[in-house]
């Protein structure tokens, strides 16, 4: 015995510390992983954020084109400079806005700049937008005649019919404060640098000031991640710290952005990435030297105080299993073992006397056991009529969203892939009209508004965003506003109202089966509501002028088998979770008054 309590302990010491390395070791790798993802995260959020506002510029840029203001062979330059003026007005673009025909030449500009005849053919970007006829984000670029610094944003610039007669570009000063706000703004760590940088390599805007419009480390590497429009996060050093050896490692995070040439760089000190894992691994390993020592404290004292004991307890045992009850239970020490060896002596004694208690016992059991046999037989039918109700519920409401899908949702999508294939075949023919858009966009919100229908059927959102009370009001007006029955609602005390969410949705769910069974039975033509919630006790009444019915002869008919009054049972079985109660006065011709009660806190007592 003393050697397997040894053999045990000693087998529990290394399945603890295997248990331990391996949590250590998925612990502290899910740590690094995690702070990995959430720089990541960081650089991707920042990324979208200049995308969201390039994208909105950019539409500025398109909507020139689309204002069919632009002429450039009438001479008539005051459209086309309120264009610009118009599309300038809350723009990034801080230098200016311009129009170039299809040569290059800079034929309007706003704000006005007297610098002569300009012609931008030779910029790179330039030749890119108008050969491919797309819109172009270009990188820092220095201009030659005034070596002043520029963004260039071009975009096709068409006609009332069309075509493309030149550009529309915004010119955004690399210094723009937007670039810097946008950097700050973001909530970043212990050394962390975060860098907005182009294809070439230069930093547009940084959280250190002093790096901005200088060269990143490893520009090329960082270059070829913007073309590839790949994110990745990997370990690198500071080129710029020092001789090789005196070089600090850093842990980069790289997420390029979709409208321009140009990625997010956070860079933050492999030393604190890796901080909180490394404190975790030495807390693992003080955890495990601690649960070494103790398990050796352990077995020491086992092997001394618990065997002796335990033997002398086996044979007397043994005794008493081949029926000699005569010998007295020896006791030794003066803890929990000779608790033990009392409790043993007292069995031995009482044990002849429980044999008889026990048959006679054995009789009144059996009828108990088939007592309750019976009952958990009607148990289960009840339940099995439940659940086929449910059953059928659930494909009744199936059918109907099947329904909903087929005659709205799905006639709807296929009006919407017509349109579709008439319109692209205008959008070939350069016929495509705003108002062939906006039509196109009415049957999306059409089908959207479907979609809100079945969503908000299924599931209000109301009860989620506003609350149990806004969720009943709804309810009503959806019920019985929208039935042409006329209803009142009187409230009290549901400031104070603080329900968990299982009980808003078992109450709420138990409000909306009385409102449809009035809607569905009852012919009323008014209904009058009272919500209160005072000292803990939630309670709802709902009286109807309807024709009322015999709960006596429903109920009795139900458990004959017949299909009506599983409303009743269902609003009674989800009353009883909730610990409340539910009282239901009905006669025929006199209406129905249905009281709901649940007191805050019963169903935890009853569990």
């Amino acid at each position: 015995m003393q050697r397997k309590i040894l053999l045990l302990v000693i087998v529990s010491i290394l399945v603890m510390l295997v248990s331990i390395g391996l949590v250590s070791y998925l612990t502290v790798h899910a740590s690094i992983d995690h702070s990995l993802e959430d720089r990541l995260t960081l650089a991707k959020l920042l990324g979208r954020s200049l995308d969201y506002t390039l994208e909105r510029n950019i539409i500025r840029l398109h909507d020139i084109s689309f204002s069919g203001n632009v002429d450039l062979s009438d001479g008539d330059w005051a459209p086309e400079r309120r264009a610009l003026r118009t599309a300038y007005e809350y723009s990034m673009f801080s230098d200016g806005l311009f129009l170039m025909d299809l040569d290059g030449n800079i034929l309007l500009s706003y704000p006005h700049k007297d610098d002569g005849a300009i012609n931008l053919l030779g910029i790179t970007y330039v030749q890119e937008a108008l050969m491919e006829q797309k819109t172009v984000v270009s990188d820092v670029y220095t201009l030659s005649h005034t070596r002043r610094q520029v963004i260039f944003v071009l975009a096709p610039l068409k006609d009332p019919a069309g075509y493309v007669v030149g550009l529309v570009g915004g010119e955004i000063d690399p210094a723009n404060y937007f670039f810097t706000w946008a950097i700050k703004a973001f909530p970043t760590g212990k050394d962390m640098k975060v860098e907005l940088i182009d294809s070439h390599g230069i930093i547009i805007a940084s959280n250190d000031p002093h790096r901005t419009f200088t060269y990143a480390d490893h520009d090329r590497f960082l270059g070829n991640l913007i073309k590839e429009k790949r994110a990745r996060v990997s370990k690198c050093h500071r080129c710029h710290a020092g001789g090789v050896e005196g070089r600090e490692a850093d842990m980069m995070a790289f997420a390029p952005l979709s409208f321009a040439p140009w990625g997010v760089t956070v860079r933050q000190p492999e030393s604190v990435v890796f901080g909180p894992s490394t404190e975790l691994q030495k807390a693992f390993a003080r955890v495990s030297l601690i649960v070494i020592a103790v398990a050796v404290i352990l077995s020491i004292g086992l092997s001394r105080s618990i065997i002796s004991p335990l033997r002398a307890l086996g044979r007397a045992s043994e005794r008493i299993a081949s029926g000699d009850l005569s010998a007295p239970v020896p006791v030794y020490g003066g803890d929990e073992v000779e608790e033990l060896a009392e409790s043993f002596e007292a069995m031995r004694v009482r044990l002849e006397d429980s044999l008889e208690y026990i048959r006679l016992h054995t009789v009144e059991l059996e009828d108990t056991v088939r007592e309750r046999t019976a009952e958990l037989i009607e148990q289960k039918k009840r339940l099995s009529l439940l659940l086929d109700e449910g059953i059928r519920a659930q494909e009744a409401e199936r059918k109907r969203i099947a329904r909903e899908l087929h005659d709205e949702t799905s006639q709807t999508l296929a009006a919407l892939g017509m349109s579709l294939e008439i319109y692209s075949e205008a959008l070939r023919q350069n016929k495509l009209t705003p108002d062939m858009v906006f039509e196109l966009k009415g049957k999306v919100s059409s089908l959207m508004d479907g979609i809100n229908r079945l969503i908000h059927d299924l599931r209000p959102p109301v009860l989620d965003d506003l609350g149990l009370e806004s969720a009943i009001r709804w309810l009503l007006q959806r019920h019985l506003g929208e039935n042409s029955i006329a209803y009142n609602m009187e409230t009290s005390g549901l400031e104070d109202m603080d329900l968990d969410t299982r009980t808003e949705l078992g109450f709420f769910r138990i409000v909306q089966e009385s409102v449809i069974n009035i809607v569905k039975h009852s012919k009323a033509r008014s209904v009058e509501i009272s919500f209160s919630y005072i000292d803990g006790h939630l309670g709802f009444e709902i009286t109807d002028d309807g024709v009322g019915f015999d709960l006596e002869e429903v109920m009795k008919a139900h458990e004959l088998g017949s299909e009506h009054g599983f409303g009743l049972m269902g609003m009674n079985e989800r009353i009883t979770n909730l610990g409340g109660e539910v009282m239901i006065h009905s006669r025929e011709g006199e209406g129905t008054k249905i009281t709901i009660l649940v007191v805050e806190g019963a169903e935890d007592s009853d569990a």
